[in-house]
């Protein structure tokens, strides 16, 4: 048995007013109590994080709840683990457990089974009653493959998270979007797609988005990837890369990026204290190649109407529509 406690935990950013760790040693296992408590901020309520658990006999439990200041719970959910035979199997409770402060519903026969020789089973739905929650599952019909695993999000309100996690960034939106993970006879391929709608941040509206990619594994150590950025309907990014290790630890990048038409006022919300404001778009293609802590870049950056404001100074800078060349990562106007 033992008890332990923490106050005023501090860094840059977080303080922690109190943290309590309670554990008592019984025949059956050990039973173990986590308090984080946190008062009133100037950007932060208070809020509370119970940590509930049990080990022992093989079988594990936890119970997580978020509580804000006046007890109302935003998050309870806990998972039970038990050991099988062949792996592990978990199992998240209760049937109706709580999420940003509102009742979702879990499928009853709901599992997560983790086998001895690396693959996962699942089959974990979880819904509220707009149509906001997630879905994870595997595919057990297709005996070819390895592995073949499934993540859905649907209509996540990205504001709500703000609630239940401390010193979140003000954010705000509806995201949606899957992944994909297949692992056929030791071909492996990871793909995902992500939406967000009516993205807001910092109060500074941002629109619509959508995000994705895929990486495939190649010879020779060497890992692929091709990623895009849609603002809007219309794309602005495109990236393709290759990275490749050896024994010796000679690694080498190799990539292109193309921007079509970004528009840099995207980037504002995202500069402290709004201490400088860029308008206007740009085009072009970068190339990267060499070593990734030493990489070298070549190029060129086509300026549209572009603009650098420093509010406080009271001066704005307009850039010449004009090509900007890099040579091996050095720029030339």
């Amino acid at each position: 048995n033992g008890e332990a406690y923490l106050h005023r935990l501090a860094t840059d950013s977080l303080t922690i007013d109190t943290l309590n760790l309670d554990l008592t040693h019984h025949a059956d296992g050990l039973d173990f109590l986590t308090e984080i408590i946190s008062l009133p901020k100037l950007k932060q309520e208070a809020f509370e994080i119970d940590l509930d658990g049990t080990i022992g006999n093989g079988k594990a439990q936890l119970l997580l709840q978020y509580l804000n200041a006046k007890k109302e719970k935003g998050l309870y959910l806990g998972v039970n683990a038990e050991l099988r035979r062949r792996g592990i199997r978990m199992h998240l409770f209760p049937d109706n457990p709580i999420l940003m402060y509102r009742p979702f519903n879990l499928n009853k026969n709901n599992r997560i089974f983790l086998s001895d020789r690396g693959r996962i089973m699942a089959d974990v739905s979880l819904y509220d009653q707009n149509g906001t929650g997630l879905s994870f599952y595997t595919n057990r019909v297709d005996t070819l493959i390895n592995q073949d695993m499934t993540l859905e999000l649907s209509r996540i309100n990205l504001r709500e998270f703000r609630r239940i996690i401390p010193y979140m960034p003000d954010m705000e939106g509806w995201l949606g979007g899957e992944a994909h993970y297949i692992d056929s006879e030791g071909n492996l391929m990871l793909s995902a797609d992500l939406r967000v709608e009516d993205f807001k941040y910092e109060k500074s509206p941002l629109g619509n988005w959508e995000m994705g990619g895929v990486y495939l594994p190649g010879d020779e150590n060497q890992h692929h990837v091709d990623a895009y950025v849609r603002h809007e309907g219309k794309d602005i990014t495109h990236l393709g890369g290759i990275y490749q290790t050896d024994a010796q630890g000679n690694d080498n990048l190799t990539g292109d990026m193309e921007l079509i038409h970004f528009p840099l006022h995207v980037i504002n919300p995202f500069i402290p204290e709004k201490m400088v404001e860029f308008e206007g778009d740009v085009d072009g293609t970068l190339s990267v190649n060499g070593n990734p802590m030493r990489p070298i870049l070549n190029g060129g950056l086509a300026m549209d109407s572009v603009s650098m404001a420093l509010p406080d100074l009271s001066v704005q800078f307009n850039f010449d529509n004009k090509l900007v060349q890099m040579v091996d990562s050095k720029l030339s106007f």
